[in-house]
C-alpha cells in the first residue's frame, strides 16, 4: 500500500530531521519517495497499526501539517 502525504513547511529543520528518521525507523514503512512537495510512503499492510500510532506521535512532535491520501 503506498501513501501519498502532501507536506507543508516544518518549523525547523530539526523537526523535519525527527519527522523522516521516525519513518524510516518504523517497521511498517517499506519504502519513502519524494516527488515535489509530495511523499510517497511504501506500507507493509499487515503492519498499518504500528505506523497509525507512530505518525500521530510524529505530526504532534513536529507540528507538521499533513494531507494523507491512500492508493
Amino acid at each position: 500500500m503506498k501513501l501519498i502525504i502532501d507536506l507543508s513547511d516544518f518549523y525547523s529543520s530539526g523537526d523535519e530531521r525527527r519527522f523522516f528518521q521516525g519513518l524510516s525507523e518504523n517497521p511498517a514503512v517499506s519504502g519513502l519517495r519524494g516527488v515535489g512537495r509530495q511523499l510517497q510512503v511504501t506500507v507493509v499492510q499487515n503492519r498499518l497499526s504500528q505506523l497509525q500510532n507512530d505518525f500521530s506521535e510524529l505530526a504532534g512532535i513536529t507540528g507538521a501539517r499533513l494531507s494523507i491520501a491512500f492508493s
